[in-house]
């Protein structure tokens, strides 16, 4: 479905959701925009209702794209 890129972390005061509403061009926005539309469309005639978010390590976004 798509792949969410890792947001820099140069800064301590990075947050990915409020950089996803603040750059709404950026990559990162750009990605979860697609990863959103993919789930969507991937039933056209019944969308899910629920979708499971995993990933094979701590700290890899799944609470970041969960509240997205």
């Amino acid at each position: 479905l798509g792949i969410s890129p890792v947001v820099e972390k140069g800064n301590a005061n990075v947050i990915p959701e409020k950089q996803y509403v603040d750059d709404p061009r950026s990559v990162f926005s750009e990605n979860i925009d697609t990863v959103r539309t993919s789930l969507l469309l991937s039933n056209i005639d019944s969308p899910p209702k629920t979708i499971l978010v995993t990933s094979a390590a701590c700290g890899e976004g799944k609470s970041t794209l969960r509240m997205l």
